[in-house]
Order: structure tokens, then C-alpha cells, then sequence
């Protein structure tokens, strides 16, 4: 990698291109949060190290992690949200923290992305999940496996954190989809993070707006993105992302 050719004695990047010439640095940590500015068409990104965090037991301690309880925050106007909760290493501009270079996943895969009701049973003696007939290793048991929600941190019901096992209890009072993430690189489940849904009904479609029943309301037409031919009368799954 041309921004990563000189290191210092832990390793870490001391001079190279990427530094010398465009300011640039590297961060290795999670994408733990996000906000849109729909005015500038921006969003502002949030990348943390810590222990316990999507999963993973242990702060990183790559070359190049962020120190564990700080934060790096910076902006683009790339979307970058579908990294949300992944171990990613991001390349940007100390000088301004409005260039980011690029985002990229880092140890981290997405084994699997379902939706509810696709969970048959689980087997915690041989840490396996089996989805639609198949099986998926998980890192621990199904009862041990955090879930979070999109752009949310945790989810909880009543209080009380929800894990993998309560999917399979929740699947049939709420829809969402959501991504069984490997977050260490060793192909087995570490975390669920969910995308909760709406299943609301197009009730009118204007120039430049469509409305929703189920309290999803009046959506401009550029903030959408919508299958082709949709029509007043569809009902559809409405995502808040």
C-alpha cells in the first residue's frame, strides 16, 4: 500500500506519501455513527475503539487503531452508512475534516443478510445458527451475540439488551432485515445490526413528493429510493436510513 510504506517502532504509519503530500492519515476502528446534512448533502462520520463494542470483546490494537475510548469524526459526502457497526479503516485529511479518502472494511465481512422470520434454530453447543437451512458459526452463543440497531447503538426491549436468540422471538412482532457480521476476520458471527421497517401504503404520488399511510407521512421524491413503475395503491416496506 503506497500510504502505508514507513512505520514507527509500534508500527504505525510515520511518513509515506499519503502524509507528505496530502495530510492524510489512517484510523483503524468501527463506524459507530452518523448524521445527514440534507441541506449541504453531507454526512458527518463518527469512528470509535473501545472494549466491548459490536461485538468484539478486547479494544483493536492494530497499527493504526484509534486509542481506545477516543473518536475520529469527519465528513464526505460519500455514504459510507452501510459500514455502520464493521470494523473499517478510514484514510482522510488531518487538515481538513472534510476529505475523506476513503472508507473501507478491515477484518470484517458480512456472513449473512436476512430479514425476519428466515431463523430455523439454534445450536449453542456447536455455536451454529441456521437461517433458511443453512448453518453459520457463531463466536459465541446465540444468547451472547449483541444486537444493534442501525445507527442506534443497542437494541433493547423493556430495558433489557436484546441479543441473537431474541431475533427469533422478535421476528414476528416487528419486520426488519439485518447483517450477521464478523468483526475479527475469523468468518464466524460476532453481532447483528438490524434496519427496522414499515410496511406502510402509497397513498398519493405527486411531482415531486409521494405520501405514506402509517404515520411514514409526506417524502420528497429526491430523498427516495424506489423501485421503478411504483404507483398509489403499493404497499411497501418504508426504511428510515
Amino acid at each position: 500500500e503506497i500510504y502505508n510504506t514507513a512505520v514507527d517502532a509500534q508500527g504505525r504509519t510515520e511518513n509515506s506519501l499519503l502524509i507528505d503530500k496530502f495530510d492524510g492519515n489512517i484510523a483503524i476502528g468501527y463506524l459507530s455513527g452518523y448524521t445527514y446534512d440534507e441541506a449541504k448533502g453531507i454526512w458527518t462520520y463518527t469512528f470509535r475503539n473501545g472494549a466491548n463494542m459490536f461485538g468484539i470483546a478486547n479494544a483493536l490494537t492494530d497499527n493504526d487503531a484509534i486509542p481506545a475510548g477516543a473518536a475520529v469524526v469527519q465528513k464526505s459526502t460519500v455514504d459510507y452508512t452501510g459500514l455502520y457497526g464493521r470494523q473499517v479503516k478510514v484514510i482522510y485529511n488531518t487538515e481538513d475534516n472534510s476529505i475523506i479518502y476513503g472508507v473501507f472494511a478491515h477484518e470484517s465481512n458480512v456472513v449473512l443478510s436476512t430479514a425476519s422470520g428466515m431463523i430455523d434454530s439454534f445450536d449453542d453447543a456447536a455455536r451454529t445458527v441456521k437461517i433458511d437451512g443453512t448453518n453459520y458459526k457463531m463466536n459465541a452463543a446465540s444468547g451472547a451475540i449483541p444486537v444493534y440497531l442501525m445507527n442506534s447503538g443497542i437494541w433493547t426491549n423493556a430495558g433489557n439488551q436484546l441479543y441473537l436468540d431474541d431475533l427469533a422471538a422478535a421476528q414476528l412482532a416487528q419486520a426488519f432485515t439485518y447483517d450477521l457480521v464478523d468483526n475479527d476476520g475469523d468468518g464466524k458471527i460476532d453481532v447483528a445490526i438490524v434496519t427496522p421497517k414499515t410496511v406502510a401504503q402509497i397513498t398519493y404520488v405527486g411531482t415531486d413528493t409521494v405520501t405514506f399511510n402509517n404515520n411514514v407521512g409526506v417524502k420528497n421524491k429526491d430523498d427516495l429510493v424506489m423501485y421503478d413503475g411504483y404507483a398509489q395503491g403499493d404497499w411497501v416496506y418504508f426504511i428510515n436510513g
